[in-house]
């Protein structure tokens, strides 16, 4: 009885279940891989805002404590000659504890969920930027030739002035997410400064008092005054300028926000596309967070190749 003659599969076919098997791994393993490197840059993100958060909040401590023991602080250097509430008016006043308050709730907002979006948001995520930038250029420039911090408010200026601009600006710059950012953005973005200052002329004129040197109209008079406070205008212009720009060009850990994927590549032989469904069942379900769709639950029964 003549033996039964084993089938040996040809090379081609080996060839074609071995592209079949990668084109499989690919659909079940990429995906994955690209959900974990979004999540951990999520997490990463969340440290480092966490740590700007804690920063600001600390320095607001300390900036608080020293008004109300009736101790000068870094934004309120005559506080011992003033009531609570003056000092408390005057506080609010100075654009570097608006803009570090700015600075504070974006960052817990981004905790909360970094891949936040919308029109709002937008303005209300580079107003915080663009603001925390300048007072960190005003501050270094202008104001620390003419101040001398020790203790405390050494503490809290280190806070306010260096850590939290340049932590706010390198935390964008490496987690993003991009392409968040429009034109007609940047025009919302000067309502708020621009409400700031005539607020700080008109508050000037009443109470007699300013909050910075160069908007001193008492000592300047309201044609410098004004014409440093456009400089200052026109400086954060620049600068929305230039963070559109890289909005726009430089790539960074959390990407794209809005991100329309491209038209698959067509599989071999006219089959179905690569990473695409298969036929019949369920499609992609989106992820979450953001990244590429996740494989859908296979159906009891079906066979899983991994």
């Amino acid at each position: 009885m003549p033996a039964a003659r084993r089938s040996v599969p040809s090379a081609s076919s080996n060839g074609a279940e071995g592209e079949k098997q990668d084109r499989l791994r690919a659909v079940h393993t990429g995906p994955m891989t690209h959900e974990a490197a979004t999540r951990r840059s999520i997490a990463a993100s969340r440290l480092v805002y966490g740590a700007l958060a804690a920063v600001i909040a600390l320095s607001f401590v300390i900036e608080f404590t020293l008004l109300f023991s009736g101790s000068a602080g870094a934004n309120a250097t005559d506080a011992e000659s003033l009531s609570v509430a003056v000092r408390l008016e005057r506080l609010v006043s100075y654009f570097t504890i608006d803009s570090n308050l700015i600075v504070l709730v974006v960052a817990i907002l981004l905790i909360v969920r970094p891949l936040r979006d919308g029109p709002v948001w937008q303005v209300i995520w580079l107003d915080a930027l663009l603001s925390i930038i300048v007072t960190g250029l005003v501050y270094a420039i202008v104001l620390a030739p003419l101040v001398q911090r020790t203790g405390w408010t050494l503490v809290e200026t280190i806070g306010f002035h260096y850590v939290s601009p340049w932590l706010t600006l390198a935390a964008w710059l490496v987690f993003g997410p991009r392409q968040q950012l429009r034109w007609s953005t940047l025009a919302w973005v000067f309502v708020w400064p621009v409400a700031w200052l005539v607020y700080t002329f008109v508050h000037g004129a009443l109470r007699g008092w300013y909050p910075y040197p160069f908007l001193d109209v008492t000592r300047l008079g309201y044609g410098p005054a004004i014409r440093n406070s456009l400089l200052v205008l026109v400086l954060a212009a620049v600068l929305g300028v230039i963070v559109i720009v890289l909005d726009r060009r430089l790539p960074s850990l959390l990407g794209p926000v809005r991100h329309v994927p491209a038209s698959p590549a067509p599989g071999p032989l006219g089959s179905a596309p690569l990473g695409s469904a298969p036929l019949g069942s369920a499609p992609l379900a989106p992820d979450p967070l953001g990244s590429t769709p996740r494989e859908p639950a296979p159906r009891r029964g079906a066979r899983v190749i991994r």
